[in-house]
């Protein structure tokens, strides 16, 4: 369910240009009237190396954005290590074979475009929005950090270091900010979702690089993300970028781990009950559900890190250079 959920709600919010498609679809309403809305046309397909891909062609504006979503997040972190998702939402951002750090800033910022990331319970998500004209060289750099991302000493502690700050100014400087943290962590008896997304100190302190790098071999792989492109393109032209920089990516012959709960494919939502979701131990009655991500969403704001494990802070965007006091 948190996959599907995660992949419908990055259509949706990439599908905001989409309005212009005649097709509709109509429902009736509380009231008794119908309301229609557009039906949202979209392709896709599995890559060789078991990449999903999802595409929506919108030329309303000469703009495209693209996200990336690494079916991992704080649930799968190692025993004994929790914050690992989080900090490879800071190290994607760091050195490859063939890029220097912050190079993504580069290439989107500097042609007037944006990039962003955030981890949750069941996903890493990465994302940028750009003229259309720069939609090859983004697809490049997405293919360069899944295939060849530089995991070594110095990107792991200098990252490391920068969740610890962050850790920081999110739970410990904030009036309720060991509350807030403490919630799913002592909601949970036995469910991986107990694991606080944002990690703890100790346990970072505690990390190995070769921890971080068994870590990035078993999940950040092609065959365990989703891609997902919506705006102003053309589809066959899309098709041969994804298929030259991001199907040349080699899938591990290693097995991806079995996943904590149920897995729910992308439109097969229907027919899923609350006996889908995880149990969970809470006296407050805080149900987990799509609703803080919708609700993130659609204000325009994202969950914070330490905020009852909903999710973590846009890869500390301004945190990872600076503290992002504007909320």
């Amino acid at each position: 369910m948190p996959r599907f959920i995660a992949i419908l709600c990055a259509l949706l919010l990439l599908a905001v240009t989409a309005f212009a498609v005649p097709k509709t679809t109509k429902k009736r309403s509380d009231s008794g009237g119908t309301a229609s809305f557009p039906r949202l046309v979209f392709a896709h397909r599995t890559l060789a190396n078991g990449l999903q891909v999802y595409s929506i062609v919108d030329h309303s504006s000469p703009t495209v954005s693209i996200q990336v979503w690494y079916h991992v997040g704080s649930k799968d972190d190692p025993e004994g290590r929790s914050g690992f998702a989080h900090l490879f939402e800071h190290i994607m951002f760091k050195s490859t074979k063939h890029m220097a750090s912050e190079e993504m800033d580069r290439l989107t910022e500097d042609v007037g475009g944006a990039n962003n990331a955030s981890t949750a319970d069941d996903f890493t998500d990465y994302f940028e929005i750009i003229p259309s004209n720069y939609l090859e060289t983004l697809l490049w750099a997405e293919g360069e950090r899944m295939g060849s991302l530089n995991v070594d000493e110095a990107n792991f502690k200098s990252e490391r270091d920068v969740v610890k700050e962050e850790f920081r100014f999110r739970i410990l400087a904030p009036t309720y900010g060991r509350f807030f943290y403490s919630l799913d962590k002592d909601s949970f008896t036995a469910h991986p979702y107990k694991r606080p997304g944002i990690g703890s100190i100790e346990e970072l302190d505690a990390a190995k690089l070769e921890d971080v790098q068994q870590f990035h071999r078993t999940y950040y792989r092609p065959d365990n993300a989703t891609l997902i492109v919506a705006g102003d393109f053309d589809q066959k032209q899309l098709d041969g970028w994804v298929d030259r920089y991001l199907g040349s990516v080699a899938k591990p012959s290693t097995p991806i781990p079995p996943r904590h709960g149920p897995v729910v494919t992308p439109l097969s939502v229907a027919g899923l009950s609350r006996q889908d979701r995880p149990t969970r131990q809470c006296p407050a009655g805080r149900a987990r559900g799509p609703w803080p991500l919708l609700r993130h969403g659609l204000s325009g704001q994202r969950p914070q890190a330490g905020g009852g494990g909903e999710g973590v802070d846009d890869r500390g965007r301004a945190p990872r250079r600076k503290p992002d006091l504007g909320g």
